[in-house]
């Protein structure tokens, strides 16, 4: 079933208008239409007049989360109408909670009727705005009073209102099931979208294709029903549609995509409209329909010389529109109302019929300009100006506030002294509300503007952009109206226009106004900055244009803060333009600002080559090594995401060589054990309360060193695994020594880690894992969530906690590392969720889970995070069946053992030998299983995570025990196998849901292999399963049930084994394991299965 459908084509050729063709018949089903519209901020259609090329790359995206908040608004008010709130409300509740939901009603207001009066009064005084002033993410970006002034705006406000719309939608999806009503949820022009907001709409629509992946069996079963769910967008092809389109191939993968493209009318189809507008048949007979009381021949010569008339017309049409119904329709509204063309009811042939004169047609009208030319020209001065400028602003919905302070008409233009000037203003100014919104109401009679039919007056925001007047607001009639307006402004004049328009805007909103603002839907600061932008010529004064460049950092913070990367790299881009070739001298701690923010965000954006030139701007101008110190940690950043480890490593060491940190050269992983006896010797004595009561380390160049070393142990992980310990040691010296910064909670991790994982001292680690995590929430710096997220929840929280809990932690954190712009920590959030998944969720699921998350890495250029998921994609799609060849290999469409190019990365060598033992040890070729134990054999000495280390080491006893079923190399397989047996047991007594299945299962194979203990095995074969089936490790539980099918049947006991074989063959048909099923059925045969297979 078809789950989204994209409309597209040029502007003008009624994608919107076939879009909300379906909402009568949706209705009328009972259904409901919900409809939303993203908006630019900037002019459209700068490009052909335009003298400089970058300003056809400003930024043209919607940052608002209202245009979100005010579709699932009208939805609301539907189901109050409708009195369906009832059903709602506790669907809502149950998902979302009555607080968070409360939450919602500030961008909702239509769903507080629905929650009930007790639920949005409730803790009314504790009312949560969508702000945290502690994500501090760019510190050292701005001077310390201008950072402060800059945290206006959180991605973590952005994160929570995404999350909560995320489950908000679950419910209605939800609800729409439950009363059987169809939900078609319409996203106009979202080419207008920045990343964020399209990061939530892929969410959105994958959330709903998961849910209905789901739930196919029980909908096969019981019928479709009618409460499906459709995404219906539509896309200008003529507009900048690169992230859009990333997008959509990115969903093409996982969900069913319908694309409509619709184009301009080609001559022949402009006759054919043309011909039924104006009754004249196209086949040159009479009208059917007309009263005809001449004779048939003067008849026929009328109609004969009609359709040569309407040919002509039609030339006309077809040429001046291009075709584009939109402007069709404009152009003969405009030729009706000027009488040009007419309906007369009273003629020589007796019938009511359109005529026109086509020459006078030709000769007032060349093009579709003179047609909105013709209706402008009815409009006073002071509309057309307003008009324009709204034009120049670029938003579809107007603003009659922010248009006020821009309609103070020219005096030359008016001709007016000062002093009448003055008094007219005192009379009825001409930049109040009340006098725009009249000239707002002029320009709607000529169909220029509409009302604005989606927004409600009601959104709690006090500088939204709309306008209203008794409940109205106002928008453009149609994009193409708007682009047309703005080349109305001669080409020679349309910079000097923007920049007076930037001008204004900036005067009549003061610093502290831009700075501290309450709403991410707020965009004067980027209206300013994009006027000024599209008027820099005009700046002319060196003062100016440090000023400008100034504006230009912040509006790249504050795109940044909302996640729009591309958009900041634009602003900062602009600003760098607009500082002169002495910018080190004449400006320098902006030019350190500004170059500083452009390099990590240029890192934000996979462009490595502007990173690495902004960096070496600033090492080359730099005036002291401090002044580096951010653009180190950028440079070490963009070295390690493109993949080139080595380099970041020696660079890291390097600066922290300078900041007084050093490593031995040669540092061995039998030294790990001595650095944690040193750091338990400096922590004894201290109690938890005591270490978060540490006092705040002030020194700079200590902050800087810790978080240089934050950076070093990502790579140290991935290359130099001997080194990550020592690092994270370093980090609590320097914390319990000389004070608490946001890096502290990363190093207590890496100690937590340590001691669960090589120590075993398991409740010690999660102590210290704990304490991680507050003094991480003490320090209130959320932008360090996605890194203690990564260590803890991906390393320490599953030795004592059921690792599916940590799932969602993890992809929370990394959409905090997205938002914040953490990418390279995002990642590896993402890569530690989706192998917690491998033991829970479906080979298919995690198929279409690891291309999204590719598409992701490819967008932001995360080569080194690559290389770590592809050799687990293939071994994904290998257990699938889609192996080439050689089952065993990681030979496929994702990864080439033969021709990867890893060595820099031993971790993910070694991870790929752990790999193939998986799959030899499935395919049942045990030899092959042990032949990779030296490959992957520092996965289990080195401190890691639960996960990791107990998967491999669960395989590896399982492949001894059955290598020694064989009677090859007995003794020393089960010693092998019972010392890891011995460490997993010892695991499942902290955390049995992770652990217990599988000492289970190593029991009952191990009391096979030593005792040959059948009654003893089933009991814990039995007792695997049932702990595997409650921990819902589907993996885990086909396998269990494999195993003891094979032994009984094995055995000669089908009666005992016939059963497991069932539930094996069930289990692995869940989890997507077509080889597995495929290899069962070759070695049981149809004797055994036959039953089997038809049960299933």
């Amino acid at each position: 079933m078809t789950q989204l459908v994209l409309i597209h084509g040029v502007t003008g050729v009624g994608k919107t208008s076939l879009a909300l063709s379906l909402r009568n018949s949706v209705e009328k089903d009972g259904g409901y239409f919900v409809s939303g519209q993203f908006h630019s901020i900037t002019p459209y259609a700068p490009g052909p007049n335009r003298t400089n090329h970058h300003h056809q790359h400003l930024p043209r995206q919607n940052f608002h989360n209202n245009s979100w908040a005010a579709a699932w608004n009208g939805f609301c008010a539907q189901v109050m109408a409708r009195g369906k709130a009832a059903a709602l409300r506790p669907l809502i509740l149950d998902l979302v909670g009555g607080g968070e939901a409360r939450r919602l009603v500030r961008l909702m207001p239509q769903l507080g009727p629905i929650l009930g009066d007790d639920e949005t009064n409730k803790d009314k005084n504790n009312h949560h705005h969508y702000q945290s002033h502690h994500d501090h993410v760019v510190k050292t970006w701005l001077p310390p009073e201008e950072e402060r002034a800059s945290s206006f705006i959180s991605s973590e406000a952005i994160l929570q209102f995404h999350s909560l719309l995320r489950l908000f939608v679950q419910a209605v999806s939800s609800f729409a099931s439950s009363q059987q009503s169809p939900i078609v949820f319409f996203l106009d022009d979202l080419h207008w979208a920045d990343e964020s907001s399209l990061d939530l709409f892929g969410t959105l629509v994958n959330d709903h294709a998961t849910h209905n992946n789901n739930n196919n069996n029980s909908q096969r079963q019981g019928g479709a029903g009618r409460g499906g769910f459709l995404f219906l967008c539509t896309m200008r092809d003529d507009a900048d549609t690169e992230l859009m389109e990333r997008q959509l191939s990115c969903l093409g993968r996982t969900v069913e995509l319908a694309r409509i493209h619709l184009d301009v009318f080609s001559e022949a189809q402009v006759y054919t409209i043309l011909s039924a507008i104006l009754l004249v048949p196209a086949n040159g007979e009479p009208n059917p329909n007309a009263n005809n009381n001449t004779n048939n021949n003067n008849n026929k010569n009328h109609h004969l010389e009609k359709k040569q008339m309407l040919q002509v017309l039609t030339n006309t049409v077809g040429r001046q529109t291009k075709g584009n119904i939109f402007f069709i329709l404009e152009f003969l509204r405009t030729l009706v109302e000027e009488n040009i063309l007419r309906f007369d009811d009273d003629n020589n042939h007796h019938q009511d019929e359109w005529n026109w004169d086509n020459d006078e047609i030709d000769i007032e009208f060349h093009d579709i300009k003179d047609v909105l030319r013709f209706r402008l020209q009815k409009l006073s001065h002071s509309t057309q100006m307003l008009l324009k400028a709204a034009a120049c602003l670029g938003s579809t919905t107007l603003n009659a506030e922010l248009l006020s302070k821009l309609m103070i008409v020219k005096e030359e233009e008016e001709g007016r002294k000062e002093e009448e000037q003055q008094q007219q203003q005192q009379q009825a100014p001409a930049g109040s509300r009340g006098s725009i919104v009249k000239l707002l109401e002029a320009a709607r009679d000529r169909r220029i503007l509409v009302y604005n039919k989606n927004n409600e007056d009601d959104c709690d925001y006090e500088d939204t952009i709309t306008a209203t007047n008794n409940n109205k607001s106002f928008e453009f009639a149609h994009d193409g109206i708007k682009d047309v307006v703005y080349n109305l402004i001669p080409p020679n004049e349309q910079e000097k226009f923007h920049y007076q328009l930037g001008r204004r805007l900036w005067k009549a909103y003061p610093a502290e106004k831009l700075l501290h603002t309450d709403h991410p839907g707020d965009d004067i600061m980027y209206l300013i900055v994009d006027q000024l932008i599209m008027g820099q010529s005009q700046i002319k004064s060196k003062r100016e244009q440090s000023a400008v460049a100034k504006l230009c950092l912040q509006s790249g913070i504050m795109a940044m803060r909302q996640s729009s990367f591309r958009t900041a790299y634009t602003y900062i881009i602009q600003g760098i333009q607009l500082l002169g070739p002495q910018r080190w001298q004449d400006d320098y701690h902006l030019c350190l600002s500004i170059y500083n923010f452009a390099a990590e965000v240029a890192y934000c954006t996979a462009k490595f080559d502007s990173v690495f030139r902004f960096v070496h701007e600033i090492f080359e101008h730099a005036k002291s090594f401090h002044d580096t110190l951010h653009a180190q940690g950028t440079h070490v950043y963009a070295l390690g995401g493109s993949g080139r480890m080595k380099e970041a490593i020696e660079c890291d060491l390097k600066v922290l060589k300078r900041l007084g940190v050093e490593f031995p050269a040669q540092v061995h992983i039998r030294d790990v054990e001595k650095g944690l006896k040193k750091t338990k010797k400096l922590l004894k004595g201290r109690s938890m309360e005591s270490l978060l009561r540490l006092p705040p380390l002030n020194d700079p160049t200590t902050i800087a060193a810790m978080h240089m070393l934050n950076l070093l142990l990502l790579y140290a992980f991935l290359s130099r695994m001997e080194l990550a310990p020592h690092v994270g040691f370093k980090m609590v010296e320097i914390t319990v020594e000389r004070g608490v910064c946001p890096a502290s909670c990363i190093g207590f991790s890496i100690y937590a880690m340590v001691l669960c994982s090589l120590g075993n001292e398991i409740e010690e680690g999660y102590r210290y894992g704990k304490l991680a995590m507050a003094m991480h929430e003490k320090t209130g710096a959320k932008a360090w969530l996605c890194r203690v997220s990564a260590t803890y929840y991906g390393c320490v929280h599953g030795w004592k906690r059921p690792a599916k809990e940590a799932i969602n932690a993890l992809q929370r954190a990394y959409r905090v590392g997205v938002e914040c712009g953490d990418i390279e920590f995002a990642m590896v959030n993402a890569n530690f969720a989706v192998w917690s998944k491998f033991q829970y969720e479906s080979l298919p699921a995690l198929d279409r889970e690891l291309a999204r998350l590719e598409d992701r890495m490819k967008f932001y250029g995360q080569e080194t995070n690559l290389k770590m998921i592809y050799p687990f994609w293939q071994l994904l799609n290998n257990l699938m069946g889609n192996a080439r060849d050689d089952p065993t290999k990681l030979i496929g469409d994702f990864y080439d053992e033969t021709k990867s190019d890893d060595t820099c990365l031993k971790t993910v060598q070694s991870w790929s030998c752990s790999y193939r033992s998986i799959l030899s040890y499935f395919v049942g070729d045990y030899d092959q299983a042990l032949n990779e134990t030296e490959g992957y054999e520092v996965l289990i000495t080195h401190p890691f995570g639960a996960g990791d280390v107990a998967i491999v080491i669960f395989f590896d006893a399982l492949a001894n025990l059955a290598q020694a079923a064989k009677n090859k190399n007995r003794r020393k397989c089960i010693a092998r196998a019972a010392k890891g047996l011995k460490r997993i047991s010892l695991w499942a007594k902290q955390a049995p849901l992770n652990f217990l299945g599988k000492q289970y299962l190593l029991e009952a194979e191990m009391a096979i292999v030593k005792q040959r203990d059948h009654s003893a095995a089933l009991a814990k074969y039995t007792s695997a399963v049932a702990v595997s089936q409650k921990a819902g490790r589907l993996m885990e539980c086909a396998l269990a049930n494999e195993r003891a099918a094979r032994h009984f049947l094995n055995a000669g006991d089908l009666e005992t084994g016939t059963p497991f074989l069932q539930d094996a063959i069930r289990l692995y048909k869940e989890w997507g394991g077509v080889l597995k099923l495929s290899l069962l059925s070759k070695e049981f045969g149809p004797r055994v299965l036959g039953a089997v297979v038809d049960h299933v």
